[in-house]
């Protein structure tokens, strides 16, 4: 390890303080910061070394809060391809999501906009959960999947 390569090191130490990061992200930061390549390559070995980051465990705990927080499959997916995940990693991410958690996290989701459903007609109600799961990021699947369960 380089001397320059320490207080790089520690750089990423305090910015993986504030939360998991994926590689990625990690080397968006470094690149920002204008750190040389080789640098970087040795401050990845120092992480991977040390179990400092692994991006399927940051994939599953960012797609566990997002789904606490309403957010559906697709924007979740989106994120976590943001971030640097593939897409192998993400669908095996989202399997792991029980389709009850999506359920509880829509119901959640329509219960707190309720009030904007009363005086609707079925048809109408029908339609506003779907375009505010929709805009949550909530797949055509899962939507159907929850609209069936509330009508039965």
């Amino acid at each position: 390890m380089t001397a320059e390569t320490k207080p790089v090191i520690q750089l990423v130490l305090n910015y993986l303080s504030i939360r998991d990061r994926s590689r990625h992200e990690i080397a968006l930061y470094l690149e920002k910061k204008g750190v040389d390549q080789q640098v970087t390559e040795e401050v990845f070995e120092y992480l991977d070394a040390h179990q400092l980051i692994d991006d399927y465990h940051f994939g599953q705990q960012w797609a566990q809060s997002r789904a606490r927080r309403q957010k559906g499959d697709r924007k979740i997916t989106f994120e976590l391809s943001r971030k640097g995940l593939n897409k192998q990693q993400i669908a095996d991410i989202l399997g792991e999501i029980d389709k009850d958690e999506w359920i509880h996290s829509m119901e959640a989701l329509v219960e707190k906009k309720r009030n904007k459903l009363t005086g609707l007609n079925d048809y109408q109600k029908k339609a506003k959960i779907y375009q505010l799961l929709s805009q949550q990021g909530f797949s055509a699947k899962l939507i159907d999947a929850f609209l069936r369960r509330r009508v039965e």
